[in-house]
């Protein structure tokens, strides 16, 4: 309960092991995505009588959830899918009643051998919606680049693909003298009537409606491992279990209308940022027609500001603070930066924390910072860059 703090527990039995991998809550019901013996299954567990039912015409082999979406309005769950079959991939996504019944299903057809990576799904009215997330060039899960389309009443009606190289600011995450030689590389590419090919991982958030506009955001990350060596095999599965780590590069922000039409696009960079799970790192949360774009990093957290393409305020770094006054931060996890509501930001995560004589007198803390950011504010190093200049 937001007003008081009291929380209520429900608790139910799945019936079988599964590893739960999607969690989306409809009115009075959870919908569980996970696996069980390497096949795709979602659970509607309802809190009203603690009953649990598996939905209908998933357990399948080659097949992988690749997300859970809700529509609110029409009171339903889309499961996107994503099967692999003899060489060949199919994207497709299953279409449930709240009562769990399969209402429809629909096929997200190969063209001009780009396929479907991710989906988000948008509902535009009673009988369409539009679906935006990143594609490939054949079976593989490196993206080329973003796709944005409208489906009406289970058909989509046409794609728009939004290869990387037609993104303003997608290379601005570079270096000055890097991003000019891969721009001129592409450039020539084209030039030779060769189409760029791309070789991106990507994690592509919810979408953020903002006024008439929706905002994609996506984090372009590779897999590690502790050598620090880049892992480029292929496969879907598990794929958790198979990196010791995920580095993350910069992140894209983008803005569409509800036709799909791009409107414009952003760049973020992400300085040497390692997560052990796959999760968003990059959070956003609205201010005066500013998007206010945060990650975390060590103890600090990594800030810049944003009007559209136009970078506003350049990247700045806040130090987290303790609660007891002349604590120090002696060492800390990785800790999760979330967007809360309004301009607010929540961080949280374990600390050890001492006092001057921290060594013998350390403790460790689960700790739970809300954040404000005012992009008008002076910046921090201000004060510091006109000492400089007196």
């Amino acid at each position: 309960d937001l007003q008081n703090g009291e929380t209520e527990t429900f608790k139910g039995d799945l019936h079988t092991r599964a590893d739960i991998v999607h969690f989306k809550v409809l009115g009075n019901v959870a919908f569980i995505g996970g696996y069980h013996n390497s096949r795709p299954m979602v659970m509607a567990f309802s809190f009203f009588d603690k009953s649990v039912k598996a939905l209908p015409f998933l357990y399948t082999t080659n097949t992988e959830i690749s997300n859970l979406e809700l529509d609110e309005q029409q009171n339903q769950l889309h499961v996107l899918l994503y099967t692999t079959k003899r060489g060949d991939c199919h994207f497709s996504i299953k279409t449930y009643s709240y009562e769990g019944k399969l209402v429809k299903t629909t096929a997200m057809p190969f063209e001009n051998d780009n396929g479907l990576i991710t989906g988000k799904i948008l509902p535009l009215d009673e009988s369409s919606s539009l679906i935006v997330g990143n594609y490939a060039q054949g079976c593989t899960q490196y993206s080329q680049g973003l796709y944005f389309s409208k489906i009406k009443d289970a058909e989509p009606e046409g794609f728009q693909w939004v290869d990387f190289s037609k993104l303003e600011n997608f290379f601005n995450y570079l270096k000055p003298k890097r991003k000019q030689r891969v721009v001129e590389k592409i450039s020539k590419q084209k030039e030779e009537g060769k189409e760029p090919k791309f070789r991106y991982r990507m994690l592509v958030h919810d979408i953020i409606k903002n006024g008439e506009e929706f905002i994609l955001v996506a984090e372009v990350y590779y897999p590690v491992y502790k050598s620090g060596n880049m892992y480029y095999g292929g496969g879907r599965s598990n794929i958790h279990r198979e990196y010791d780590a995920f580095r993350y590069t910069h992140a894209i922000v983008c803005g569409f209308d509800k036709s799909g039409k791009l409107l414009w696009d952003n760049c973020f960079a992400l300085e040497n940022v390692e997560n052990i799970e796959l999760l968003p790192m990059v959070q956003v949360t609205r201010r005066d027609g500013l998007l206010v774009l945060a990650y975390p990093k060590e103890e600090k957290i990594h800030t810049e500001v944003i009007e559209r393409s136009r970078v506003v305020r350049e990247k700045e770094i806040h130090e987290l603070k303790t609660a007891v006054e002349g604590e120090k931060i002696v060492d800390s996890e990785q800790g999760v930066l979330a967007a809360w509501y309004d301009r607010f930001f929540v961080a949280y995560g374990y600390q050890k924390v001492g006092g001057e004589k921290w060594a013998s007198s350390s403790r460790d803390v689960f700790y739970v910072n809300k954040l404000s950011y005012d992009p008008n504010a002076p910046r921090p190093d201000a004060k510091e860059e006109a000492k400089k200049e007196n």
